[in-house]
C-alpha cells in the first residue's frame, strides 16, 4: 500500500526534471497523476530534452496511472482548462504540486503579461481547487510548491 493510494495529483512541468521525479514518485506511491506541461511529444521543445508522453510511459511501465495534459500555465484559460481535464480523467483533485516553469526568460523576445515577466506568471498563479464548493479559484503560490488540497 503506498502512501497517496487513492489520491489524485497534478504535478505541473513534469515533462523533465524535477516535475518528472516528483510525477513517477508519486505515481510508485499509488497516486493517480496528471502530468502537465507545454511539451507534449519527444522533439516539441527546441532546447530542451523531455516530454508528458516519455513521463507518462515511465510512470505505466512502472504500474502506476498516468495521464498528460499539455498546458501553459502562465495563462487562467489554459490552468482552467488542466484543471477540468484533470477532474474528468480521475475525479477530484487531492494534490497540485506548482512546479512549472521557465528557465531561459532572457532570450529576446519574451512576452511579458500584465508587466511581469513569464517566469513569474507561472511561478504566482495558480488553479486551485475548493473541493467544497467544486469551482476552480485563483490563488498566490503558497511558500510551499505543493498544495495538498483535499
Amino acid at each position: 500500500m503506498g502512501k497517496l493510494d487513492g489520491k489524485v495529483a497534478i504535478v505541473t512541468g513534469a515533462s523533465r526534471g524535477i516535475g518528472q521525479a516528483i510525477a513517477e514518485l508519486f505515481a510508485a506511491e499509488g497516486a493517480r497523476v496528471v502530468c502537465a506541461a507545454r511539451t507534449l511529444n519527444e522533439g516539441d521543445h527546441a532546447m530542451l530534452e523531455g516530454s508528458l508522453a516519455r513521463t507518462v510511459e515511465r510512470i505505466r511501465a512502472n504500474g502506476g496511472t498516468g495521464t498528460a495534459v499539455a498546458a501553459d500555465v502562465s495563462t487562467e484559460p489554459e490552468c482552467q482548462r488542466l484543471m477540468e481535464q484533470a477532474r474528468a480523467a480521475y475525479g477530484p483533485i487531492d494534490i497540485l504540486v506548482n512546479n512549472a516553469a521557465l528557465s531561459y526568460t532572457n532570450r529576446p523576445g519574451v512576452r511579458l503579461l500584465g508587466g511581469f515577466p513569464t517566469q513569474w506568471q507561472s511561478d504566482s498563479i495558480l488553479p486551485a481547487h475548493d473541493s467544497q464548493a467544486g469551482e476552480v479559484r485563483w490563488a498566490s503560490r503558497s511558500p510551499s510548491p505543493i498544495w495538498i488540497i483535499r
